[in-house]
């Protein structure tokens, strides 16, 4: 009878524990859902870099990007965007004109020559 009792006592602790634990996880995930922004909602492109100024990137989409993928964009270059070459972060001057980049953006493309992207994620660099 008394190692029952012991047995209650550790499930009441474990499950104490656990609801703590997710009351403590609720109330520090964000709570607009919608100001997040998940990787489905995003589009990536493939391009060279024509010329590159401080604050934009000239680049031309490359012959693999679907057709609507395949003309000249300027990239703006802006503080909330990641710029990374092989799973590291590096700083926009380290990319150089001629390199190949994958550009991640999101939101609208101004139709404007060149086309301009409103929201730029992540620039990775491929080469």
């Amino acid at each position: 009878m008394k190692s029952c009792g012991k047995w209650l006592l550790l499930c009441g602790v474990v499950l104490a524990v656990g609801a703590g634990g997710f009351l403590l996880g609720r109330m520090t995930a964000p709570q607009d859902a919608e100001a997040l922004l998940s990787w489905e909602q995003c589009d990536t492109i493939y391009a060279t870099i024509l010329e590159q100024q401080d604050t934009f990137l000239h680049v031309e989409g490359l012959s693999v990007n679907d057709i609507n993928g395949q003309g000249e964009y300027i990239v703006p270059l802006d503080n909330d965007m990641k710029c990374v070459w092989r799973g590291t972060e590096i700083a926009v001057a380290d990319l150089q004109v001629g390199d190949n980049i994958a550009i991640t953006y999101s939101g609208d493309v101004l139709e404007t020559y060149p086309a301009h992207f409103t929201q730029v994620l992540q620039i990775k660099k491929l080469s």
